[in-house]
């Protein structure tokens, strides 16, 4: 068994263990069930986001890389059906369990 660190800031981290303790879930078994569901789908959207302005990007270069991705998602052969995807994703968990 490996084990891994995650940081993150106090008010994100004290924010999910109220929300996992209010589901009954520990940090461990929401990211061992997170990492699961992550490597059944092969593929989850992550937002990074930071909270220092002075290394922010100009709103040019944020445009600019948001219409990369977008020519990135639009240039995709395959079409998700996002919604179909995640209720396949919950059966699977759920038969899993």
């Amino acid at each position: 068994m490996k084990n891994i660190n995650i940081c993150l800031e106090n008010q994100v981290y004290d924010e999910l263990v109220k929300m996992l303790e209010e589901m009954g879930q520990s940090p461990q078994s929401f990211y061992e069930s997170y990492t699961k569901t992550v490597l059944g789908d092969r593929s989850r959207t992550l937002v990074v986001c930071t909270s220092h302005e002075d290394e922010a990007l100009s709103k040019r270069e944020k445009a600019k890389a948001f219409q990369l991705l977008e020519k990135i998602k639009m240039s995709s052969i395959v079409s998700l059906d996002y919604g179909q995807e995640r209720e396949l994703a919950i059966e699977r968990k759920l038969k899993k369990s």
